[in-house]
């Protein structure tokens, strides 16, 4: 579910891994090797043996349209799950990039104290404050969508090394 359009053509199909002419498709149909293809950057699919005749496929045809086409929405607007989880993953990289910007920043300012320079540290403030107040507007633009979407609140992935506790309580 929530596949990219593309993946979505041959997702839950059967893939001969041979790469030989067969009723199946082959790597090269499926991209296998590419970065937007099977088991590319942000694909999530995987392989399982299949043996004919006795293996049954996970889901039908049907099924796999179905899902190819489920929408969720969003301030009243519809969307594929594949654009939703699109939509999410930039979220989440605007929030870790706010994080990291604001761990920089928070060191800079105690480095500036520490050195004396108290008229650095007060233009770094003013700038780590600007900065808090737009991460705390995405995380609630963040955590409003996946409520809104059904989509799950990946916190793993909004972590910043060097945004801690303490960078967070100031922020």
């Amino acid at each position: 579910l929530g596949a990219r359009p593309a993946h979505s053509l041959w997702q839950g199909k059967l893939v001969c891994i041979s790469n030989r002419k067969t009723k199946y498709l082959t790597l090269t149909d499926i991209r296998y090797e590419e970065v937007d293809g099977f088991k590319g950057i942000n694909c999530r699919h995987y392989w399982w043996p299949f043996i004919e005749g006795v293996s049954k496929r996970v889901y039908t045809d049907e099924q796999l349209e179905e899902m190819a086409t489920r929408t969720v929405t969003y301030n009243g607007k519809e969307m594929l799950i594949s654009e939703a989880s699109s939509r999410q993953r930039a979220m989440e990289r605007k929030i870790r990039y706010e994080r990291s910007q604001l761990a920089a920043l928070n060191t800079s300012i105690e480095l500036a104290k520490e050195s004396g320079n108290i008229e650095l540290a007060n233009d770094l403030q003013i700038t780590f404050d600007n900065i808090s107040v737009k991460l705390k507007s995405h995380e609630a633009t963040y955590k409003d969508f996946c409520k809104q979407t059904g989509q799950p609140e990946l916190s793993e992935r909004l972590q910043y090394p060097g945004f801690n506790r303490s960078v967070s309580k100031k922020a």
